[in-house]
């Protein structure tokens, strides 16, 4: 994962003239609260063409419920997700964290169980719709996370996403220039779009994935936000069916 380190929290910088870059020593007490906080994962899926193909106001409420209906069902089988439905889309978020209690962490990242969340409810849709899917996923240092999943409060009308930070806001960054380039030509369609850090946390099967891997990075896209360097800002396209065939998750079983 990518954490931007406050300049307060720098300690001290060694320069040594055999190494390649500098030696950057931190406050302890910055790097324990880094490593005792959450991370979190995020995917934004989103049915294609949906509005446009479903007119009939009957039909668009029963096919909304049943796409409800089936987020619960696979919601099920991911007790530690959350999901959150609306309109056309849903929100899956995880967390995971680097904190160690036995030489152990605590809650491991696991991205292709996010993938394969995706994947279930993309079917589900395509079985109740006919209508295909994309989705955008990003993973990171979450700058609130020390409530868990999310918050809502006793009266059941206030809830909070308990989302702070870059991975969050990457989600509709991405999106907002996958439907840009998309509309301009500057690439096709796919029904993956990954941030980089998400990305690089793949476990890739190798050697058989190697020339696979390369070419998706060779042709990753560049994407504007507010919140980070214009080099941390880039996506990775894909179409997921393809993407399983080079993953260990999926080639062990």
């Amino acid at each position: 994962i990518t954490i931007t380190v406050p300049i307060g929290e720098i300690a001290k910088v060694l320069e040594i003239e055999e190494a390649k870059c500098p030696f950057v020593f931190v406050n302890t007490s910055w790097l324990d609260e880094v490593f005792s906080g959450n991370q979190s994962a995020y995917a934004l899926i989103d049915i294609v063409n949906f509005s446009s193909s479903l007119s009939d106001g009957s039909s668009l409420r029963e096919i909304l419920d049943r796409i409800i209906t089936a987020v619960d069902e696979v919601a099920k089988k991911y007790p530690n997700f959350m999901f959150v439905s609306y309109g056309d889309g849903v929100l899956v978020k995880a967390l995971w964290n680097a904190r160690f209690k036995d030489k152990k962490p605590l809650v491991r990242f696991n991205p292709e169980k996010l993938l394969e969340c995706c994947s279930e409810i993309g079917d589900a849709i395509f079985e109740i719709t006919g209508l295909g899917f994309y989705s955008v996923l990003t993973q990171g240092h979450n700058a609130y996370s020390h409530k868990g999943l999310y918050h809502h409060s006793d009266e059941g009308n206030h809830f909070s996403l308990n989302s702070l930070g870059t991975p969050f806001s990457f989600l509709f960054d991405i999106d907002r220039s996958v439907r840009s380039n998309i509309k301009n030509g500057t690439h096709g369609r796919a029904s993956v779009y990954m941030s980089l850090d998400f990305f690089h946390a793949l476990r890739f099967w190798y050697p058989k994935s190697r020339e696979y891997r390369a070419a998706l990075l060779n042709s990753c896209v560049e994407f504007k936000s507010k919140l980070a360097p214009a080099e941390a800002c880039r996506y990775v396209y894909a179409n997921l069916s393809e993407l399983k065939d080079y993953l260990s998750y999926y080639i062990k079983g």
